[in-house]
């Protein structure tokens, strides 16, 4: 949940950026102060492809906000060019969003082929491709959320993880 060079939000604005055609908006929420170099470049490729009108960028949000966030969302992506785990594909997953990710590190384990559709890490044509697929095909949107969400149930818990490790 931060604004950093390694999550590939470049990627996704490039792909945004070929998407004009389509009825979407994307909300960014995530800390700017550990990289603030990457959140105003991410902020200026917004200007110059002229997507402010359809782009926001939170900031940090309390977990109510993200809360709602999740809740409001038809889709989730993850641009990252690599991830150790992915703890927001989880995020995602357990709330039953269809996501859109990339192959880097071990994102490509963490969601399901079922839930999600994954392209390679800064291939911002493909990563184009995955959310035109889904933006334009309801049935198929609602076909990985069922399967997101199926996966999303199965995944360990914060209390069950205490346990054990208490344990």
């Amino acid at each position: 949940r931060s604004i950093v060079p390694r999550k590939g939000h470049h990627v996704l604005i490039e792909a945004l950026a070929t998407l004009t055609d389509l009825d979407w908006s994307l909300d960014i929420a995530g800390a700017d102060g550990r990289s603030p170099e990457t959140a105003e470049r991410v902020r200026a490729l917004i200007k110059s492809q002229r997507l402010e009108s359809r782009i926001r960028m939170l900031g940090a949000v309390d977990d109510a906000r993200l809360a709602d966030l999740y809740a409001d969302a038809d889709l989730f992506v993850m641009p990252s060019l690599f991830e150790g785990y992915g703890m927001v594909l989880a995020e995602a997953m357990v709330r039953g969003l269809p996501i859109v990710c990339t192959t880097g590190g071990a994102a490509a384990e963490t969601a399901p082929d079922a839930a999600a559709l994954k392209v390679p890490p800064g291939d911002s044509e493909s990563l184009a491709r995955g959310m035109r697929r889904l933006i334009e095909d309801p049935p198929l949107r609602r076909q990985m959320a069922d399967a997101a969400w199926a996966a999303g149930q199965k995944l360990p818990r914060w209390e069950d993880t205490a346990r054990l490790i208490a344990d």
